[in-house]
């Protein structure tokens, strides 16, 4: 209930504000790095979450749309502990155009230890991802784009 009257706050100033928090804060970052990320992650992570960082979410694939269910973009450990190589292709990102930050949804195989096939968030699988300072529609993994 508190939630949504500090969103109806922010949505008096402009409509859109409310949409931003709320895909930042409920499906970005924050949420999933609070339930599964590590302390360390925490520690570093939800202070520039809160004060000035912008998350993004990663889910509709191409013939997919939003099923996580269906999804065909894989996350696999890359061996030396780094974090992980996402392969595959996601249409859109909520909030990406001003994202520091993303959560990527990907499916991690059975191979690598969870039991079956499952989607995980990169905040689960510790990987982060980071816009290319080069073109504002690319991404990598593996850093954080600094402000």
């Amino acid at each position: 209930m508190y939630y949504n009257r500090a969103l109806a706050m922010a949505g008096t100033w402009h409509s859109s504000i409310s949409t931003l928090l709320s895909a930042h804060q409920s499906i970005g970052l924050p949420e999933p790095l609070r339930l599964f990320g590590s302390e360390e992650q925490k520690r570093h992570w939800l202070p520039r979450l809160a004060r000035d960082h912008v998350s993004a979410f990663l889910l509709t694939e191409p013939d997919v749309g939003s099923d996580p269910a269906r999804m065909s973009t894989t996350a696999v450990p890359t061996g030396d502990g780094a974090g992980y190589l996402i392969n595959g292709r996601k249409l859109w990102a909520t909030n990406g155009a001003i994202a520091d930050v993303v959560v990527i949804m990907a499916v991690v195989p059975e191979s690598e230890g969870t039991g079956a096939a499952s989607p995980r968030s990169s905040a689960r699988a510790t990987a982060t991802a980071s816009r290319s300072s080069t073109a504002t529609t690319s991404w990598g993994c593996g850093g954080s784009r600094t402000r």
